[in-house]
Formats: C-alpha cells, sequence, structure tokens
C-alpha cells in the first residue's frame, strides 16, 4: 500500500468524515522508526499511571490496573487517527483532585460508579464544546497574556512537582540531574545543534531525541543506588505481550457488570467534572501554541489544530473509557512532555520526519505496543519515577519558551509571571480568575480591543485557511 503523496505546502492527505480527518499509517504517512523507538522508553510516562490509578482505588489487582492501562494507550490512537495533530494524555493536574473526590465513596464498586459518574460527565461537556463550536472560540479569544500565564503556570507546575517534598528529583537525584542535563543538552543546546552539521554520529544520536538520556538513566539509577536492576527471571516467550482480560477488567470496572451511576452521584460529580474541563481547557491554548511553534519552523505542511474537533475527540474517548474502565486519569487533549519530545524532533526538517502525523501517529503506536509488551514494561518498571521526572523538566523546559513567545509585551510578561504562579500554587480555577481580573484592572481599552481583534483575526484566518485546503483537496 503507497503512501498518498501530498503536495508540498499543503495539509497532509486525509479521509472526510464531518468534523473528522481520518489518517491511516502507511496510506497518508508513513512509519517512523526513531519516533517508535523513541515510544518504547517514553511509555514510561504512559505506565507511571498505574501508581495513581492503584492509589485511587486500593481494590484493583495489579494486572487490572495493567488492563486499564493497555486499554488507555488503545484510546489514544483516535486522536491522531480522527485529525487532531497531538500526542494526547491525561488531565494530569486533576488526578490528586479526583483522588480526593473519590475518597467520601467506598472502596470497590461505589467509588468505580462514582468516578464513571465524574468521567461521563466530563466527556459530555468536552462533546458539547466541540459540537457547538464553542471550544474553538473560547480558546480563540484567550488573550496572549492569559496564554502565556497558562503556558508557564504548566512549565512551573512541572517543576515544582518533582521538586517539592516527597518529589520524585529528591529521592533519585544523581538519575534525574544527569539525565535531564543531558536531554536538555540534546534537545535545546545551540552548542549541540551546531556540532550535529558536523559529525554525522553526532547528527544520529540527536534524531532519537530524548532516548539517549533514558538509556544513561537505566545504567546510572541502579549502579547509584536509586534503582533495582530490572528482573527477567520471570520472562517467558510464552508470557511476551499482554493481552486484556476484558472480562475480569468489566468486573471490577465497568458500568455494565457494576451497574450505572445513581442519580445522586451524577448530581455530586457535576462540579468535579466542571473543574476537570476548566483545567484541562489550558491543554487546547498549549496545543495551538505549540502548534504554531513547530509550523513556523517548517513550510512544507500545514497544519491545522482545530479545538473543536479535538474536544469531540476527547469526549469520545472519555465516553469510551467511563463505559470500559473508569480512569481517575480522564482522557485529555496532550501529553505535553511527550508531544514536545516528539516536535523538537519534528523540527529537524521532512528527512528526520516525514509530516507531523507520521511522528504523532507512530509515537502513539509505539507506546500503544509499548505498554503491552511484557519485556519492555519489566525493563522500565525499576526507572519510571527517574525517568518520568527527566520528561516533566524537559516539558518545564519546554513550555516556558512558548509561554515566552506568546507574551507580545511588558504587560503580557508581568500577567504571566503573576498568573502562572497561581496555576502552579492554586491550580487552573484560581489562575484562570486571578489572570482575567489582572487583565482587565491593568490593562487599558486600547490594548483590550486590539488583543481582541488580533485574536479574532487569528481565528477567522485559521477557520478560512482550514476550509481553503478542505476545498482544494476535494477538487483534486
Amino acid at each position: 500500500m503507497a503512501i498518498i503523496k501530498s503536495t508540498p505546502g499543503q495539509e497532509v492527505a486525509h479521509i472526510p468524515a464531518g468534523p473528522f480527518k481520518i489518517r491511516l499509517p502507511g496510506l497518508h504517512y508513513r512509519f517512523e522508526i526513531m519516533d517508535f523507538i523513541l515510544a518504547l522508553f517514553l511509555c514510561c510516562c504512559c505506565l507511571s499511571a498505574m501508581p495513581m490509578i492503584s492509589a485511587a482505588n486500593p481494590h484493583l489487582p495489579h494486572d487490572v490496573v495493567w488492563d486499564m492501562v493497555i486499554v488507555m494507550g488503545l484510546l489514544y490512537l483516535l486522536q491522531v487517527l480522527l485529525g487532531d495533530p497531538v500526542v494526547p494524555g491525561w488531565v494530569t493536574p486533576s488526578i490528586a483532585l479526583t483522588t480526593v473526590y473519590l475518597t467520601q465513596f467506598e472502596e470497590g464498586a461505589a467509588r468505580m460508579q462514582a468516578l464513571c459518574a465524574v468521567q461521563l460527565l466530563v466527556a459530555v461537556i468536552y462533546l458539547f464544546m466541540g459540537a457547538t463550536g464553542l471550544a474553538r472560540k473560547l480558546v480563540g479569544i484567550v488573550p496572549n497574556a492569559l496564554k502565556a500565564g497558562i503556558l508557564l503556570g504548566a512549565a512551573i507546575s512541572a517543576g515544582w512537582g518533582e521538586l517539592k517534598d516527597g518529589g520524585r528529583f529528591g529521592q533519585y537525584p544523581i538519575a534525574a540531574a544527569l539525565c535531564t542535563a543531558l536531554a536538555l543538552f540534546l534537545l535545546f543546546s545551540n552548542t549541540y545543534q551546531e556540532l550535529r552539521k558536523k559529525s554525522k554520529i553526532l547528527d544520529f544520536i540527536g534524531r532519537f531525541g530524548m532516548v539517549p538520556s533514558f538509556l544513561i538513566c537505566v545504567l546510572v539509577a541502579p549502579l547509584v543506588g536509586e534503582c533495582a536492576w530490572p528482573d527477567f527471571s520471570t520472562l517467558s516467550l510464552t508470557n511476551l505481550i499482554r493481552i486484556p482480560d476484558f472480562g475480569q477488567l468489566a468486573s471490577y470496572c465497568s458500568p455494565f457488570a457494576l451497574g450505572f451511576p445513581t442519580g445522586e452521584m451524577f448530581i455530586k460529580a457535576v462540579p468535579q467534572a466542571i473543574v476537570i474541563y476548566i483545567i484541562g481547557f489550558g491543554d487546547f491554548v498549549t496545543c495551538k501554541a505549540l502548534m504554531k511553534d513547530a509550523q513556523e519552523t517548517r513550510n512544507d505542511e500545514k497544519i491545522f489544530f482545530n479545538p473543536n474537533r479535538s474536544n469531540l475527540i476527547c469526549g469520545i474517548r472519555n465516553l469510551l473509557c467511563a463505559l470500559i474502565c473508569p480512569n481517575i486519569c480522564m482522557c485529555g487533549p496532550l501529553g505535553a512532555p511527550l508531544a514536545i519530545a516528539i516536535l523538537n524532533r519534528y523540527k529537524d526538517g521532512k528527512k528526520a520526519m516525514e509530516s507531523v502525523w507520521s511522528g504523532m501517529g507512530t509515537f502513539r503506536i509505539g507506546t500503544a505496543f509499548a505498554v503491552a509488551f511484557v519485556p519492555i514494561v519489566v525493563a522500565l518498571n525499576p526507572i519510571l519515577p527517574p525517568a518520568v521526572s527527566v520528561s516533566m523538566f524537559v516539558q518545564a523546559f519546554s513550555m516556558s519558551r512558548v509561554a515566552v513567545d506568546q507574551a507580545k509585551d511588558k504587560m503580557d510578561f508581568c500577567i504571566m509571571g503573576v498568573m502562572g504562579t497561581f496555576l502552579a500554587v492554586k491550580g487552573a480555577k484560581w489562575a484562570l480568575i486571578a489572570g482575567i481580573i489582572m487583565y482587565f484592572v491593568v490593562c487599558d481599552k486600547k490594548k483590550i480591543l486590539a488583543d481582541f481583534r488580533g485574536s479574532m483575526a487569528e481565528v477567522k484566518a485559521d477557520q478560512e485557511a482550514e476550509a481553503a485546503e478542505e476545498r482544494a483537496q476535494t477538487a483534486a
């Protein structure tokens, strides 16, 4: 099956399907070996959901929790398949809030039903925002100052989560520090980028993005006594792939087996679901900023991030997840450290990565395979904490860069700093409230009108460009 070639400078070919744009590997984009290898290591971020799920639902057996992560990995594939050029992930900052919320319900069936109610309502909100078109308008009208504040807050939160008392960095300081330094050098150092031009070996290493830092982590962490060596003694040729036991999964998790949530559970879940969406809303702003940043480095293809479509896909993922195995992590639009790893490779040009779709699609195929491939899970299990710490620091660095690019003047920088601090310390809800109040208090009418007109012009330009691209592909 030959890959459909797209005209340079246009959007990658797809199959129109209402609001979705279906893209299939091998037909619309090529398989990227480098991104598949990257996925084998960065699947540690996906596997790190297991202790969070177990903490919220202590009654779940280890194998059921593992199967939940595998199901999440399969649902991740929907984002690229249906036309969203991102690596999807969790609504990470909401996990702690939802864990606390669930403690008011008895462990077991009642708690899973309560979680199902929350996730079903989250799915409804995503679907409503996408179907009505409100998502695109909301993302569009957010002023640059608030967008920058959301990005900076995400950066501070990512770093602070590792550095606070009990954080992963303090528990694995040598491995986390060494491997973070290496990852930042390989991904962001101008010195290294110049060296890559002079050395084929260094250029080859650079194509793997963060992989070399994880390889070092696998060796360094056990050598310095921060992690154990992997135990492969239980492996055999008959158990290389974990096939989910859907019967067992349903008996522990699915509302079809446990019973659907009561009306009271749904009523209680409404505020929690709204808060989760508000927290996740920042990811749509981040997605838009990351895509814009990536687009500026390459002109060989057009990338359209449509918040409406992204909301619809997230709604479908949350709906399916709630019915199969309600999950504390929720289904969000962006796995920031993973997307950033792919986009940094994308910026190396067409030879490094054919298109953003080939990178994102291959990567998620790789992680879906890796979380079910027993040797990978066994090998990475000991180093999951320091590896995730490295990913979070890379996210913090990259988000900070994009935040600075979003801010257009000194006033934006000032609002960005305070709002970012609110987001990191008080959470997304208070950050948005503080940011909106600050913006209208300190900005004059001239700036507010200019920002609004600029945002609306950008939204209109995006809509027109995507519509023109659709017409061109239809005519072709």
